[in-house]
């Protein structure tokens, strides 16, 4: 048998996982993860690597129009990368401005 201080120590434990797992940021991570799995099961990404230029203005020159002449799905998929990374880019900003404040003060 559990004592009571095992059991509020396991719900604790169960909390702690769960706000670490299912926090906002956590979230975005997962999305963008599974955005990313659909995007790389559409898209041979080795094969448009191979047939970029190597010139850099050629080669954003063809990446454009490689996403501009592919499907509905791949051209939103990409987007909703973009997106999933705005935000947690935005998140880690935040996160880096709150924490010097923090020490600063």
């Amino acid at each position: 048998m559990k004592t009571i201080e095992q059991q509020i120590m396991s719900r604790v434990r169960r909390i702690y996982y769960m706000r670490t797992f299912l926090s906002p940021l956590a979230l975005k991570l997962y999305a963008s993860g599974v955005v990313v799995v659909l995007l790389m099961s559409l898209v041979s990404v080795p094969s448009v690597l191979a047939n970029t230029p190597s010139d850099v203005w050629s080669g954003m020159q063809y990446l454009a129009h490689a996403l501009l002449n592919t499907e509905f799905i791949v051209q939103a998929l990409c987007l909703s990368v973009l997106v999933f990374a705005g935000m947690v880019v935005r998140d880690a900003l935040r996160f880096v401005r709150t924490q010097q404040i923090i020490t600063f003060v």
